[in-house]
């Protein structure tokens, strides 16, 4: 489970930045295929999305240490991990936000409408890349707590630049939540 029991990787009040880390040994040279899935959040009044998983390896230059990342690429769609229940949960803020904000409904059921066309579009229940990786190098499997969806007074959306607006805003997830991860060598062609 990743949590914020962590220490902050930035001093901005409401804005906390947490790092949670895994060591990984690789047990022989070649390329990896990792699959995160089944994301469960904690807090009833934001959806976490998973959008930032990587692999680092701890390198010496000089008399300092630092990271390096490995090569590694998405596999097919599968680039964004959002809750389990996201559409479901979504919608009972939504409707529970519209009650107490009558006036915003126009602008919550755009929203909910935007996100259910962008979960048709592609996969959301899972997050899969493959990284190549050496025998015996030890890794770090670093996640952070950015990724969320919240309810809020309506703006304007200049995202994709068009004259709209949201009640939908992002941020940083500092509640506790937890996803499986699988990570397998693939296979070699023969």
């Amino acid at each position: 489970a990743v949590t914020s029991d962590v220490k902050s990787l930035t001093q901005k009040k409401d804005d906390e930045i947490y790092c949670s880390y895994l060591k990984f040994k690789a047990p022989k040279t070649g390329t990896y295929v990792c699959t995160l899935t089944n994301l469960q959040g904690t807090d009833d009044k934001a959806v976490k999305v998973l959008l930032h998983a990587y692999f680092v390896k701890v390198v010496k230059r000089g008399k300092k240490y630092g990271t390096e990342s490995p090569d590694s690429s998405t596999v097919g769609k599968y680039d964004c991990l959002n809750e389990n229940g996201y559409m479901e949960k979504l919608r009972t803020m939504i409707d529970a936000y519209e009650e107490e904000h009558p006036d915003y409904v126009r602008y919550l059921e755009k929203d909910y409408w935007d996100r259910e066309q962008n979960f048709k579009q592609r996969s959301t229940d899972k997050f899969k890349f493959t990284v190549k990786l050496k025998k015996g190098q030890t890794y770090i499997f670093a996640i952070d707590n950015a990724g969320m969806d919240t309810l809020g007074k309506p703006y304007y959306n200049d995202f994709y630049l068009i004259d709209q607006k949201s009640c939908l805003y992002g941020g940083q997830y500092t509640a506790a939540y937890s996803f499986d991860m699988e990570i397998k060598l693939k296979a070699k062609k023969k």
